[in-house]
Formats: structure tokens, C-alpha cells, sequence
């Protein structure tokens, strides 16, 4: 009989709807295993997976106005008091009586539902892995958790993201230490979480290999493309790109057929069409918004090149981000342009399987523009000759088989 797991997990929202939980719950059923999925639901996102049972349950329910003022008190109760975490243990607590899980396992890029595993663990002695995807020391400032609110002063903003940032690495540290196992997406993490909870394992992110994989098609045009968030220039810097498609430009290099193509939410869209129009280039650029997961495929295979914007790991950060992106445009054996490189895990990866370039000058960048320019020329395609060997190690399949490794030994 298979073994069941409660699976808590973040909120699913656009434009990836947590593809690392989706993917892991569809192998487990594969594999005989009885997924039970626990999470969220955003007020905004209506989305189902159909694998295995799932509960979202709503913590905002308003919109608008409304809606901003609930979540400013609700974050602040959250800090203050960890109304959430209590608020869905309370939801959960029957679903673990009836169930009788055998594991308890917990995916999170940030705090919440950790607690909720946790307690979910503790009180009904069942052994818990953890999954961080993310850790709040791995970035420069607060770029990627922040609550700013947008009337308070900039000091007083600060003040309230440090304190944030404090409770949040206190409250993580607590369940941490009493995790059965810990997993995490880069060495990096890997080397930062042994300080807490030793029995630590490296699963990247990966793809998917039966939806993102190689298929010929010609294409009219050459596309750069980039998909996902921006979140900020200071952590994915797409200025050696920039400075290379202008220099391109000046020398007459480039044709109506050369694109770049986004398609990111509307303030990752105003900050690129800022930039583009800034470099004298907008003429390049085509701006679009998410698009559903299951044509994110279809997009790749597509593009010429495949553009995942990253920067420079300092000794300040930010450390160890692996996106989704890279392993995806790995899959569909498509030239990857990283720029800047964090010259760190992402870099190392991008050599290691041949997937494309890593780029720390304009020069390269424009070469490598280049050489892609002229094979789709060619060819009316790109295909990027990785090291299928290594490919196949960031396969979900076969990290979904890493992940039963660990919940067995654990059990």
C-alpha cells in the first residue's frame, strides 16, 4: 500500500504556480505514493491541480481598497502574534486525525506554512522534511519579501523589514532544528542550512522532461525571450544585454526579425520599457504578460535564445539563486544568455552542462548574440548542444525519485 504524505506548500500564483510542488505531487501518484495537497488560496488566482486531493483555503478575501487594508493588519498580526501559522493549523488539525499521513513534508520559498507543518508534526509524531527554496539571508537588502507600504517613510520602512526579516529567521530556525531532513536548490544553501539541521540534501530546480524538452521548429523571427518575474534590476541586471543590443544597433548589425521578447507582470514591463527607451532600442522590444504555465513549453521551443537574468554574487549577495528558468530553457536544448552572471552555482551550472553563456562583458555578449543570429539565419532554428548526461540530472522525474529517497529514510 502506498505511503501518504500531507504536502504543505506556498500559495500557487502566476506565473510558475509552483511547479516544483505541482510536478513532485504528479510522480509521487506515478510512483504509488498518496499525495494529500495542503496550502493557501489567493483571492486573485483561481487554480487547480487534479493529481492528487488538495484544500486551499483563503487567508485575504478582500480586493481593492479593502483588500490592502486587510493585509496590512493581517501582516501585522502575523508578526506579531503568528495569527497565520494558527490560523491554518486550526484548518489542518482535522484533515491530519482523519488522514493518518505517514510524512509530513513541507515546501516553502519563505516562512509560511512551515509553522503549520511544524505543529502538524509535533503534535501527531510524524516525521517532517522540509523544503526551502529560498532563505532570507540569501539576498542584498529585502528585495524579494519586503512589505513596503508605500505611505510610511523610507527609515521607517527599513525598521519594519529588519524587524520582518528577524522574525521571520527566528520562527524558521525553530522548526529547522526539528526537521528529520532538510533540502534545498543550490550548494550554497546547502553549506548555509548544515549550520542549523546537519541532515541537509541538494534537489535543484528542474524541468519537467515530458513537457520541456527539444522539438524542431522554424521560426519568421529571432527571439530572445524571458519569462518570470523582475523583481528588481539590483538582483536580475539586464544592462549587458542592453549596452549589446545598442552597440548592435549602432553598427547596423541587427533587422526588423530581432526581438526581445517579455513577458513578465506590469511593473517588470514599465521598468524594461523604461530602460529599452533609455539605451535608444524600444524599436527590439515587445512587452507581453504572463502567459499560463501549460504554454510556457510551446513559448520556449520557440525562442531563439532564452534570456535568464541574474548578477554578480558579492560578499553581501544575492547567494545561490538557481531559477526555474534556466533548468526550463535547459530542457528544451535552447541557447541560455544569463547576463550578468552571478559568476557563482548558476554560472558553474550553465558551464557544466553546456547550456549557453554566463556573461560578465558586453563583448561576449554581443558574440554570442551573434552566433546565435547567424545559425538562425542558417537554419531558420537554434539548438543548443548540451551535455544531455548532466541534463538529465535536473529532470523532475528524477528528482522526484530523490525526494522518495529521503522521505523513505526518514520514515
Amino acid at each position: 500500500m502506498g505511503k501518504r504524505i500531507l504536502i504543505l506548500c506556498d500559495a500557487f500564483d502566476a506565473p510558475a504556480y509552483a511547479p516544483r510542488v505541482r510536478y513532485l505531487c504528479e510522480n509521487l501518484v506515478k510512483m504509488g505514493w498518496k499525495p494529500f495537497l495542503f496550502t493557501e488560496k489567493l483571492v486573485n488566482v483561481d487554480y487547480q491541480i487534479t493529481c492528487c486531493p488538495n484544500v486551499q483555503i483563503p487567508y485575504l478575501v478582500h480586493k481593492g481598497w479593502l483588500g490592502k487594508i486587510e493585509w496590512m493588519l493581517k501582516v501585522l498580526l502575523d508578526d506579531l502574534f503568528d495569527c497565520k501559522s494558527k490560523y491554518y493549523y486550526k484548518c489542518l488539525k482535522p484533515i491530519v486525525k482523519e488522514k493518518k499521513f505517514d510524512v509530513i513534508f513541507c515546501s516553502t520559498f519563505n516562512l509560511f506554512p512551515l509553522g503549520v507543518a511544524y505543529k502538524a508534526a509535533n503534535e501527531f509524531y510524524k516525521p517532517l522534511c522540509v523544503d526551502l527554496r529560498d532563505v532570507a539571508e540569501q539576498w542584498v537588502h529585502h528585495e524579494y519579501y519586503a512589505h513596503k507600504m508605500h505611505f510610511l517613510p523610507e527609515k521607517l520602512n527599513l525598521l519594519i523589514n529588519n524587524l520582518h526579516k528577524r522574525r521571520i529567521i527566528a520562527r524558521r530556525n525553530v522548526c529547522l532544528r526539528k526537521a528529520d531532513a532538510l533540502t534545498t536548490i543550490s550548494p550554497w544553501h546547502v553549506q548555509f542550512l548544515k549550520r542549523i539541521n546537519p541532515n541537509v540534501f541538494l534537489i535543484y530546480n528542474g524541468f519537467d522532461e515530458r513537457n520541456f524538452c527539444f522539438k524542431l521548429k522554424k521560426q519568421e523571427t529571432f527571439d530572445i525571450v524571458y519569462t518570470g518575474r523582475l523583481y528588481d534590476v539590483s538582483l536580475r541586471n539586464p544592462y549587458l544585454l542592453l549596452e549589446a543590443i545598442r552597440l548592435l544597433h549602432e553598427n547596423n548589425l541587427l533587422a526588423s526579425d530581432f526581438r526581445v521578447r517579455f513577458f513578465i507582470d506590469k511593473l517588470g514591463q514599465s521598468t524594461m520599457k523604461i530602460q529599452f527607451e533609455k539605451y535608444g532600442i524600444q524599436q527590439y522590444a515587445q512587452f507581453n504578460d504572463y502567459i499560463p504555465p501549460q504554454e510556457i513549453p510551446q513559448l520556449l521551443r520557440s525562442a531563439s535564445v532564452i534570456l535568464v537574468l541574474a548578477n554578480k554574487t558579492t560578499e553581501n549577495g544575492p547567494f545561490g539563486i538557481m531559477t526555474t528558468k534556466f533548468f526550463e530553457a535547459l530542457g528544451v536544448e535552447k541557447p541560455i544568455l544569463c547576463v550578468r552572471s552571478d559568476e557563482s552555482c548558476l554560472a558553474d551550472a550553465i558551464r557544466e552542462t553546456n547550456a549557453g553563456l554566463a556573461a560578465t562583458n558586453v563583448e561576449e555578449v554581443k558574440a554570442f548574440i551573434l552566433e546565435k543570429y547567424e545559425e538562425w539565419k542558417r537554419n531558420g532554428y537554434t539548438h543548443q548542444q548540451v551535455n544531455v548526461e548532466k541534463k538529465q540530472l535536473f529532470s523532475r522525474q528524477f528528482q522526484a525519485k530523490q525526494f522518495v529517497q529521503i522521505f523513505e529514510k526518514c520514515l
